[in-house]
């Protein structure tokens, strides 16, 4: 990897260098949510390489302070070497390189899949001449926008966790999504993701959402997290794991639309205040007789059975109970009627 010359019209000269391909290009997710991976393979990073390295970091350090004259912005210019793109032809971690903008990526028109984890990014920009990228990584930036993504077309997995977004915007050409993770952020409400009808996957965990609307068109998904949230959930055609964990859900009736879901399979429920209750268990189980998973433990046969029969008998106590406060009314204002037999339910 060489520096190339200042680009006309965008600053000074800047050296610009990454680490060969990194490995596991996954970003930090919430707990117990893990729907999607890519794995690369680790390649050791030439002495080359880190001098290169250490060139970016002093160039930004350096560029802090002789920026002041000017109003253009300055960016870093980054080209790998022959052999690096032979190396690692269709991808490129800038992981951990202290960066603050977005560097210009020259010659690699064909990049796959691009890593900027863990830097001080504010503003999505370079790179939409990457027209073939299928998987970006943005996690633990300082990104507060959504933005400079309307080229990337064939873009499939998108990680945006863990920045600085209060609105989920500029996602319209982005219709061939599949994984969408805006973890960790700001977001207050869910919206302008309706388009987006291959989208399987969508983490909204850890944000400020108080109500789970706008969700419709999403008819591919099948996994949402919405763990550490405020309350709220309609139902989707596809849906297979759902994680509402932390929600302060206090009533079985927030999330009774979720029984009529065949395809959920998956839910976790821990961290509200009706997880607390002696009926928990056996309710869940009894009105999502599909489960395969109640807070992230497999539920057995057994469970079901006993669910089912706690259930019955906590019917037949509320029957018993309403016959006798309805006898004892009777019986306080018309004393004859109270000694005629009731019909019994459903006769």
């Amino acid at each position: 990897m060489v520096p190339s010359k200042g680009r006309p019209g965008r600053g000074p000269r800047a050296a610009a260098g990454t680490v060969g391909a990194a490995g596991g290009l996954v970003s930090g997710r919430e707990e117990g949510w893990v729907p999607f991976e890519f794995r690369i393979n680790k390649e050791q990073s030439s002495f080359h390489n880190r001098l290169l390295q250490h060139d970016l970091e002093k160039n930004y350090s350096g560029r802090q302070g002789n920026d002041h004259s000017s109003s253009i912005t300055s960016f870093p210019v980054l080209q790998r070497t022959a052999e690096e793109k032979i190396l690692n032809s269709d991808r490129l971690t800038l992981e951990r390189q202290k960066l603050t903008v977005c560097p210009i990526i020259d010659g690699e028109d064909h990049l796959r899949l691009l890593n900027f984890q863990h830097n001080f990014i504010t503003r999505i920009q370079n790179i939409s001449n990457l027209q073939h990228l299928v998987f970006l990584d943005l996690y633990d930036n300082q990104i507060e926008e959504i933005s400079g993504l309307s080229t990337l077309r064939s873009l499939r997995v998108l990680l945006l966790g863990k920045n600085r977004l209060k609105k989920i915007s500029n996602l319209e050409n982005l219709k061939n999504l599949d994984v969408l993770d805006l973890h960790g952020n700001q977001i207050t409400k869910i919206e302008n993701i309706n388009h987006l009808g291959e989208l399987r996957v969508l983490n909204l965990a850890r944000n400020l959402l108080t109500i789970v609307d706008n969700i419709n068109g999403l008819d591919s998904l099948t996994e949402l997290n919405l763990r550490h949230n405020q309350k709220d959930v309609d139902t989707l055609p596809c849906l297979q794991r759902l994680f509402l964990s932390f929600n302060n859900i206090s009533s079985f009736e927030d999330i009774l639309c979720l029984a009529d879901s065949s395809s959920l399979s998956d839910i976790t429920l821990d961290g509200n205040p009706i997880a607390q209750e002696t009926w928990y268990k056996h309710t869940v189980l009894h009105h999502m007789m599909q489960l395969r998973q109640l807070d992230m433990k497999r539920i057995t046969e057994e469970e079901r059975r006993m669910a089912s029969v706690a259930v019955r008998k906590e019917e037949e106590r509320k029957r018993e109970s309403h016959k006798q406060t309805l006898l004892k009314v009777l019986s306080d204002e018309c004393p004859q009627l109270a000694r005629a037999p009731l019909i019994d339910d459903g006769e």
